[in-house]
């Protein structure tokens, strides 16, 4: 505490004694004090090596007390799981000529340990559970949150989503929600102040970095903290239906399945991992804060992507134009290209005159090109794709999918420099045919079903029994959505409305199919 003695002009000689106050609250009042009065003050009193240490260990000790961070005092707005370090103290505890006092200012290991601690600000980590079937900690998975209900902590897990199990005002998936708001309000009638459906959004939290999760020191059944705020590490928006991958820079979505709440990231898009149906490139046209470079992402093609059409939603659709390979010319959305789906993003576009050169230069064979089994020049299975017009904007589709389909295996035993691939032909046996590994090159032809594998010299183009594009089976539409138990590997899971292709029915009740790239056992009675 420091004592300022002033003479006091207004009564005379008389001195009187004016108490400023210690620390922070003695400098702001001298502040407010004129600058001639403070001129005028002529002499320092210094309190004694006792009073000052007394007034240190005061300020210190609920610092050095303190073993967790819950117990640590905060200043009013502080955040609850910041620490409050001494960092703080010496400016708080200046006073009006420190060049005066730090002569008679003991220093204690006390104080030295205290002004060499950093200001740390340390986060709860958030502990999320889903309130439908109690699944614990799925805050680092994908998982719907309802905004609404429980002042924005009702979440779901992902299963609990795709089962139809939705917050407290839920009423379905995509189109179907305003379709059964409406039918239900008919039946029961609605009161006028009745809330519309709410929307569940898809989010994840990163994990944080490992060295800097801390755990309290006292009580370890305590949650984690952490110095990495969870809110920048949060991802909230667009996620990919088949990978979970962050997609709200460019979120291909699906008006059929779902009911058209479904859609995939760029990067199941380039791989062939998605369902059949017209794809509408969409951005979040609400989204305008900057992304966090240092959150992992799913690495997309190098294709320029431009707004060309402005939404009245949320979202506006997205214009995409993809550069050839061999020519290095753009291709324009109305053109149709080969891509292969195994190839990286620099060799997996081809425009249809530069392919057409390749066979009619012989750099691909016949059999190999487009008339073919429509191979790239590294020998993978190519499709064709491009985009159509809609009301909304331009959708990629599929113009023509590999020949042979996903249920076509290759790499059968066969003589040096050709191998064999089969495939199902549709009736209950196999076909198979010898094909060059060398794409510039022809190949000899194995009988279907010849079970000595005898050669047959070569023979015309248009006489060689190529599968279909899109592999052979049926192409049924689900009219309900499936989902496995958890663990079960063998069984295919799709949302109502997918198309399943390469169906084909196994025992009556069950049937093998493929969706998203993916196959397995589905139920035979989800069929129209």
């Amino acid at each position: 505490m420091i004592a300022l003695e002033a003479l006091d002009k207004t009564k005379g000689d008389r001195e009187r004694v004016v108490i400023l106050g210690s620390g922070w609250a003695g400098y702001m009042l001298s502040r407010k004090l004129l600058i001639k009065a403070v001129q005028e003050v002529y002499r320092v009193k210094v309190p004694d090596r006792t009073e000052t240490e007394r007034s240190n260990t005061e300020c210190i000790t609920p610092l050095l007390g303190a073993t967790d961070t819950a117990s640590l005092s905060r200043p009013p707005g502080q955040p609850p799981a910041s620490i409050v370090t001494a960092a703080e103290i010496p400016s708080a505890q200046r006073a009006l000529h420190p060049q005066d006092i730090s002569s008679s200012r003991p220093t204690t290991s006390s104080s030295s340990l205290v002004t060499s601690r950093p200001r740390r600000l340390l986060y709860p980590e958030p502990s999320i559970a889903c309130e439908r079937c109690g699944k614990p900690n799925i805050e680092y998975e994908l998982h719907k949150n309802c905004s609404a209900c429980k002042d924005g902590n009702f979440n779901l897990c992902l299963r609990c989503y795709r089962l139809g199990l939705g917050c407290l005002h839920w009423f379905g998936f995509g189109y179907a929600v305003w379709l059964n708001y409406e039918r239900q309000g008919r039946l029961e009638g609605y009161p006028p102040n009745r809330p519309q459906p709410y929307t569940l959004t898809g989010r994840r939290y990163m994990k944080p970095k490992a060295e800097s999760i801390q755990l309290p020191d006292s009580e370890v059944n305590r949650p984690l903290v952490t110095c990495d705020n969870p809110a920048k590490r949060l991802q909230a928006g667009n996620f990919c239906s088949n990978c979970s991958a962050f997609s709200n820079d460019c979120f291909w979505k699906c008006d059929a399945c779902n009911g058209g709440g479904w859609g995939f990231c760029t990067g199941c898009i380039d791989r062939g991992k998605c369902c059949n149906h017209a794809l509408l490139p969409i951005v979040d046209a609400l989204d305008t804060k900057p992304r966090d470079q240092n959150i992992p992402t799913q690495q997309t093609s190098p294709r320029s992507a431009s707004a060309s059409l402005t939404a009245p939603d949320a979202y506006k659709p997205l214009a995409f134009s993809s550069t050839c390979s061999l020519c290095r010319y753009p291709i324009q959305p109305s053109s149709t290209r080969f891509h292969c789906l195994q190839c990286d993003d620099h060799a997996s576009d081809i425009c249809t005159p530069c392919y057409l050169k390749l066979v009619s230069s012989g750099r691909i064979s016949p059999e190999i090109g487009d008339k073919g089994w429509r191979r790239c020049l590294r020998g993978h299975r190519m499709i064709i794709v491009g985009f159509e017009d809609s009301a909304r904007g331009q959708r990629h589709i599929v113009v023509k999918d590999r020949v042979g389909g996903c249920n076509l295996h290759e790499g059968g035993p066969a003589p040096e420099g050709d191998e064999l691939w089969t495939w199902r032909d549709g009736r209950g046996g196999e076909a198979s045919m010898l094909v060059s590994k060398n794409v510039s090159a022809r190949a000899g032809r194995a009988e279907a079903g010849a079970g000595n594998g005898a050669l047959l010299p070569p023979i015309l183009l248009a006489d060689m029994p190529f599968p279909p594009s899109g592999g052979v089976g049926m192409r049924v539409m689900a009219q309900w959505a499936f989902w496995p138990r958890e663990g079960v590997e063998d069984e295919l899971g799709f949302p109502k409305g997918a198309d399943v292709v390469e169906a084909e029915d196994e025992n009556g009740d069950w049937w093998i199919g493929r969706y998203c790239g993916k196959g397995g056992l589905v139920p035979g009675n989800y069929w129209d």
